[in-house]
């Protein structure tokens, strides 16, 4: 029987789920073709020697091996091409193959670099796995949009997405090809794919060919019967882009999820404009506890700019109402947009500030630093302006990437844009670094930016705090800032200095007192 070895990269940074798309494919391998797979996680901190014998040690124990197979994102991208090529200098004969968003806008670049892989999948895998078979079984390389090869005379299709699938055709999902019983606390259930918005920083649209999708109702909840069943979670993560996008859909799954005798949490992920009070109380009263809002800016001019366009005020009574009815908030936002004016840069922090004075209610306020992503339209507009100055932010794992993989980001930024940032003309980058590192480290201080804002107010505080950041001469390096002690020290630091230069002296006072344990 042959088989099949498939690569993950798992950011040890961010909250860990189910490699679901691996796990589809590799069901997929197993149910239609008979072969044994194997899926392996290695994380981004474990590469050293030891990491790299276990790897080639299970690689060998692989009988039949037919090919190797990465899934890999922006982040974890500099891993897979580097793991590729130490098992292509150890296993010449075996196909390496990739595929993933990262993978999807950049085909000729990585065929052109990176010799030792063999095959790319653009787009979804299901609708191109008999013509990754023919190749890896018998070499035969045929030419359709959504697989290239390398060397290939007809590599004609090479940057056409391959044809979206039909997700109402039955899959029998093994979950057990990746058993692992703490990521299965938080189950993950595709409701479907795609996104209808147009959202210049978002490669889903372009992915998904602007194809909003779901799956048939009774198929979801057959899914939830059976996780429920043999692996008992503690909660469900309803995977889609924009799971309210079609609220007719919402409310049938939902009438049937209450309908089922076991009473089941869950969560989505949606746009605050797409859900009213019916919505939601529908929402709740199946299971539904938490939700995450992607609202990326405060400006109205920016969500304009970024084709988000939000009614922010609408946004805000949404996000209280929520609230209000019971449903843990994740709110996330994005700082250091190429057009963005100092102005909106205050009003994205008023934003912020006004929503972290809910005690109750937000889970994580969030603020993210913009990485520019192969396949947006913001890459398209801004890829010949791409500046690298080594300092990251959640979406990417410097520290643990080898002398390797920092030379390739640093030689090809087409490749690995999200190491880089577009600079803006009007807001110097010194100020977004430190801005960016406060805040992240500022989760340990929820309750000092509280007492700051009900002194002083969301606006007030967000002019301080840039106009403090133009003057101070901090230093920032590219430590992994957000679970150190000794970042801690220096956030304390910070404040302090904040505290001392600005002119709230006449509050600092009391803030130390009260919160002398944090500052």
């Amino acid at each position: 029987m042959s088989s099949a070895f498939l690569i993950c990269n798992s950011n040890p940074d961010m909250k860990q789920y189910l490699p679901l798309g691996l796990v589809i494919f590799a069901s997929i391998l197993k149910h239609k073709y008979r072969m044994t797979t194997k899926l392996h996680d290695m994380p981004l901190g474990e590469l050293c020697k030891n990491g790299l014998d276990a790897l080639f040690t299970e690689i060998k124990n692989m009988k039949e091996l037919t090919f190797i197979g990465f899934s890999t994102m922006c982040d974890t991208f500099p891993r897979s091409v580097y793991l590729a090529k130490c098992i292509k200098e150890s296993f010449p004969n075996i196909p390496i193959v990739m595929g993933g968003p990262q993978v999807s806008f950049t085909s000729q670049d990585i065929l052109k670099r990176y010799s030792f892989i063999d095959v790319l999948v653009l787009g979804e895998v299901e609708t191109v796995v008999d013509e990754l078979m023919d190749f890896c079984e018998n070499g035969q390389c045929v030419s359709k949009p959504g697989i290239v090869f390398q060397n290939a005379a007809n590599n004609h299709e090479m940057n056409r997405l391959a044809p979206l699938t039909d997700l109402n055709e039955p899959i029998e999902i093994d979950y057990d090809i990746y058993y692992n019983e703490k990521l299965f606390h938080n189950f993950p259930i595709e409701i479907g794919r795609g996104c209808p918005y147009n959202c210049t920083f978002c490669c889903s649209k372009n992915l998904f060919q602007r194809r909003f999708r779901w799956k048939h109702s009774d198929m979801v909840v057959k899914e939830i019967h059976n996780a429920i069943r043999k692996y008992h979670p503690h909660k469900f993560i309803f995977v889609h882009d924009h799971f309210t996008a079609d609220r007719k859909r919402v409310i049938e799954l939902c009438g049937k999820i209450k309908n089922m005798c076991n009473d089941i949490i869950w969560r989505c992920s949606t746009r605050a404009d797409s859900v009213d009070e019916k919505l939601l109380r529908v929402m709740y009263n199946a299971g539904c506890r938490e939700i995450f809002f992607g609202l990326e800016t405060g400006s109205d001019r920016m969500q304009k700019i970024i084709n988000k366009n939000f009614d922010l005020e609408k946004a805000k009574s949404i996000i209280q109402l929520a609230i209000d009815m019971g449903f843990i908030l994740t709110v996330s936002m994005i700082i250091g947009f190429p057009e963005e004016t100092q102005d909106d840069l205050i009003d994205t922090l008023t934003w912020y500030f006004d929503i972290s004075r809910f005690e109750q209610g937000i889970q994580f306020s969030q603020i993210h630093l913009l990485a520019p992503l192969c396949g947006t339209d913001l890459m398209n507009k801004y890829s010949k302006e791409l500046l690298f100055d080594g300092f990251y932010c959640d979406h990417n794992h410097m520290e643990s990437l080898s002398d390797w993989e920092r030379e390739e980001i640093r030689s090809s930024p087409p490749l690995y844009s999200s190491f880089y940032f577009i600079p803006n003309q009007q807001i110097d980058r010194s100020i977004y670094r430190k801005l960016y590192w406060i805040l992240a480290v500022g989760k340990a201080f929820d309750q000092f930016f509280r007492s700051l804002i009900s002194m002083k107010g969301s606006r007030v505080l967000s002019c301080m705090l840039i106009d403090w950041l133009q003057s101070c001469d901090l230093k920032f390096d590219t430590i992994k800032f957000w679970n150190h002690s000794t970042s801690l020290d220096k956030a304390t630091e910070i404040f302090e200095i904040f505290l001392r230069d600005s002119d709230i002296n006449e509050i600092a006072h009391d803030i130390q007192k009260k919160y002398n344990k944090h500052i």
